[in-house]
């Protein structure tokens, strides 16, 4: 879970609104805009954030201080539409594993919703 708050969420929005900003800014847990986009509660503003971040070349793939890529967070905060628009924009699946080893395909898998889990598997497939 990211604690980044409301602070750096505004910040994300600004940043990416402005051409000349440098969206490209760490906080101080090694969080970028990717990770920082799942603290916003509306899918599909965070979507259009992920969408705006991919266009101002951001790294989608950066660890933070856990060792989390966003691609990760956004699978552990059951946010499933964000999982597929990242894996779409480049997210890279093989530095997916958890402690246990368990790959995206093993995460995608137990997903309970069955129609997300095909979503996901598909989008990985594509890529």
């Amino acid at each position: 879970m990211i604690y980044s708050g409301d602070l750096n969420v505004a910040r994300c929005e600004l940043d990416l609104k402005n051409p000349k900003a440098n969206v490209n800014f760490v906080d101080s847990n090694g969080n970028n805009i990717f990770h920082i986009i799942s603290c916003i509660d509306d899918e599909n503003d965070a979507l259009q954030l992920l969408f705006n971040a991919t266009n101002r070349n951001v790294n989608i793939n950066r660890k933070n201080k856990q060792g989390l890529t966003p691609t990760e967070i956004y699978m552990k905060d059951k946010k499933y539409k964000l999982v597929c628009a990242a894996i779409d924009k480049g997210a890279d699946l093989s530095v997916f594993k958890d402690e246990y080893k368990n790959t995206f395909a093993h995460k995608a898998s137990l997903v309970p919703d069955e129609y997300y889990a095909m979503q996901m598997l598909s989008c990985a497939h594509r890529n």
